[in-house]
């Protein structure tokens, strides 16, 4: 006769777990900066014949981040520190060394959200997400430059493709915009968005009328003419400077489309592009 043994109860939470979990998401962190660098390489200094290279790395790298991340005793972790939070917030027992400060209870809230995101996405799909988006963009650069919209087309259908199967995995009780949306602005959602701009539609679309239907449209002369790179490059690291950004905590370097990356601690990326003919370009 077998005798069955009720489950081993977990021992209350404690700052040890607080601080295993943050050097957890920490180490998470750092793989996905260089999952970051990569990607930016890959916009402003990647010979074109390395594309295919760099989609195998980016896709190696993303899959070790997404193993941290889906890592079952940082689930544990985080869900003890968090029943241990909302259990002193009740006025129940707290674990060893309780008494959590906001900061810390918004993170672990934070972590634990995520956490239960990541472990729904197979490892699969997002090593095929992140070797499509290097392709695609290495596609988009070809494409544009050769105004070849149905060249680039399949590419972007991939993409999408791949990120509608991500929203229905990590959140499938959401539309697919809104899971999507919910990565970069928790808990909004569509219908949010879309009530701000029937506020402003009414003011917003008389402005823009009128601005096109003007008798006179604005004298544009003095934007275009010849701008050399050097001069336009000068100029914006000026204007950079003067509204606080900090070169040496961060770049400018050139890309075939515009975008600031953060990569890290005192490490942000800014980009653009040039046209010696436009200034506005810049």
């Amino acid at each position: 006769m077998s005798i069955s043994h009720p489950p081993a109860r977990q021992p209350p939470a404690s700052r040890w777990d607080l601080d295993e979990a943050a050097a957890h998401a920490r180490r998470a962190a750092v793989l996905a900066s260089v999952e970051s660098i990569l990607g930016w390489d890959e916009q402003t200094m990647l010979p074109p014949a390395g594309g295919a290279h760099r989609a195998d790395q980016v896709a190696a790298v993303a899959s070790l981040a997404h193993s941290l991340r889906t890592d079952p005793a940082q689930g544990d972790r985080l869900e003890r520190l968090a029943a241990a939070m909302e259990g002193e917030g009740k006025g129940e027992g707290e674990g060893e060394g309780g008494d959590w400060s906001a900061n810390e209870r918004a993170t672990v809230l934070r972590l634990l959200r995520d956490h239960r995101k990541y472990v729904r996405l197979p490892a699969r799909l997002v090593e095929e997400t992140a070797r499509a988006c290097i392709d695609g963009q290495q596609a988009w650069v070809d494409a544009r430059r050769r105004s070849d919209w149905k060249g680039f087309a399949p590419k972007l259908a991939r993409i999408v493709a791949l990120k509608r199967e991500q929203a229905s995995c990590q959140s499938p009780d959401l539309d697919p915009y809104d899971s999507l949306l919910d990565d970069h602005e928790p808990g909004a959602r569509a219908s949010d968005i879309s009530a701000l701009f029937d506020r402003l539609r009414p003011s917003l679309v008389p402005l823009v009328r009128a601005c096109t239907g003007a008798p006179h449209a604005p004298l544009d002369n003095v934007l275009r003419g010849r701008f050399p790179r050097g001069a336009q490059e000068a100029f914006v690291r000026t204007v950079a400077e003067r509204i606080g950004f900090d070169f040496n905590r961060g770049r400018l370097d050139s890309s075939e489309h515009p975008f600031c990356s953060t990569i890290g601690p005192h490490d942000c990326r800014i980009t653009t592009r040039w046209d010696e003919s436009y200034l506005p370009t810049a």
